[in-house]
C-alpha cells in the first residue's frame, strides 16, 4: 500500500513538470489523500515498533529517516550547484537558491516548526510532521484512550475548519501549514493508525473512517474533489486504508512474493522523497534542452531508478547499521547472549 501511495504522489507530480497531455493518468489529481494514508500507516507501524522493541526506538527512527532525507537534500543542493542559482518547474516558475538556514532546517528536518519553504523539497513537509509524532510516541503509549480521542477530535476540527480561518492566517493549502499548525491538524490521521494497532473494534473503525470523510469533504481544494471519479477514489482509498489497519488480513504468500512486497514497501520512502528534486533537475536541464522528451513515463522511470539507488546506497546500509547498534545494546542490557 505504501508503494501504491508513493506512486500516486509521483503520478500526480508529473502534472507539475510537463504538459498535462503527457502526464500519467490518475483517478484524483491530488497527492493529499495518499499522504493521509501514509500518516495512518505510519502511526500503526510506529506503535508496533515501540511496543515490540522499546530499547533504541529513537535511534532506529533516526537511522531510518536521516540518511534518505540527507540524500534528497543533497540532490537538491547538487541541482542548484550544477544547474545554477535558479531551478524551474514544469509551469516555468523560477525558484531561487535557498539560504543556508533553510537548507539546515530541511536537513533536520524541522520545517513544520520553522516558517521555511523550499519548493524543490516540497514532499518532505509530511516527514517533518511525522518526526514530531515519533518524538511524542513514548508519551502517547501512556495516554488514555479518552485523551487520545480528545486529541483526535481537536485535530480533526482544526483540519475541517481550515477554510474558515481568517484570511492571511493560514495558507490556502492545508499542507503548507508551518510553525506547528500542521503538527496539530494532521494528528488525527496519524493517530487513526496508532489506535487501530490495538483497537480492532468496528465502532472505532467507523469513527475514524467518518472523521476522515468529514475532513476530506471540508477540504475540496486540497483533495481536488473535482468530479465523481476523484470523489469515489478519495473516499474509497481512505476506507480501504482504515479497513486494512483495523482488520488486517493474512495471506499465505510464498517467501519470494513476500520478499518482493517487502522490497517495494521499502522503496516507497526514498521514492517519495527524491522524486521531486529529480523532476526539478530534469526540468531545468534535459527537458529544457529536449522538451519533446518530457513524458510522464520517463518521469516515473527515472524517479524509480533514483529511488533504487538511494535505497541501496543510503537507506538500507545505514538502517542496518543503526539497527545492529540498537540490537547489540539491547542484548547487552538484558544479558542475552
Amino acid at each position: 500500500m505504501r508503494f501504491v501511495f508513493a506512486m500516486w504522489v509521483l503520478f500526480d507530480h508529473t502534472y507539475n513538470f510537463g504538459p498535462h497531455s503527457r502526464a500519467m493518468p490518475i483517478l484524483s489529481s491530488s497527492g493529499l489523500m495518499p499522504v493521509m494514508c501514509f500518516l495512518a500507516i505510519s502511526g500503526y507501524s510506529i506503535r508496533h515498533s515501540i511496543e515490540a522493541q522499546p530499547d533504541g526506538y529513537l535511534k532506529r527512527r533516526f537511522w531510518r529517516i536521516a540518511p534518505t532525507n540527507f540524500a534528497s537534500v543533497a540532490l537538491a543542493i547538487s541541482a542548484y550547484s550544477v544547474l545554477g542559482p535558479v531551478l524551474i518547474d514544469g509551469y516555468g516558475n523560477q525558484f531561487q537558491k535557498p539560504d543556508v538556514f533553510s537548507w539546515i532546517i530541511y536537513l533536520i528536518p524541522a520545517q513544520s516548526v520553522f516558517p521555511v519553504f523550499i519548493p524543490v523539497l516540497f514532499p518532505t513537509w509530511s516527514l517533518s510532521i511525522e518526526i514530531m509524532y515519533y518524538i511524542l510516541a513514548p508519551w502517547l503509549l501512556r495516554a488514555s484512550t479518552k485523551t487520545l480521542l480528545g486529541i483526535v477530535l481537536f485535530s480533526a476540527a482544526g483540519f475541517a475548519c481550515w477554510n474558515y480561518l481568517p484570511a492571511g492566517f493560514a495558507p490556502r493549502y492545508v499542507a503548507e501549514a508551518t510553525t506547528g499548525v500542521g503538527i496539530a491538524v494532521f494528528a488525527w490521521a496519524w493517530l487513526s493508525g496508532w489506535m487501530a494497532y490495538k483497537r480492532k473494534d468496528p465502532i472505532f473503525f467507523i469513527v475514524f473512517w467518518s472523521i476522515g470523510c468529514v475532513c476530506v469533504f471540508q477540504q475540496p481544494y486540497g483533495f481536488q474533489l473535482n468530479d465523481a471519479t476523484s470523489k469515489v477514489a478519495t473516499y474509497v482509498t481512505w476506507l480501504a486504508t482504515m479497513a486494512t489497519l483495523f482488520f488486517p488480513m493474512h495471506f499465505g504468500l510464498s517467501p519470494r512474493v513476500r520478499k518482493i512486497m517487502s522490497y517495494i514497501g521499502d522503496l516507497s520512502f526514498p521514492l517519495y522523497l527524491v522524486q521531486y528534486p529529480v523532476l526539478f533537475a530534469l526540468t531545468s536541464s534535459v527537458w529544457k534542452a529536449h522538451p519533446d522528451w518530457n513524458f510522464g513515463v520517463l518521469h516515473v522511470l527515472i524517479s524509480i531508478v533514483a529511488a533504487v539507488l538511494v535505497l541501496h546506497l543510503c537507506d538500507r546500509p545505514f538502517r542496518r547499521f543503526g539497527r545492529s547498534k540498537t540490537v547489540a545494546q539491547s542484548t547487552m542490557s538484558h544479558g542475552i547472549s
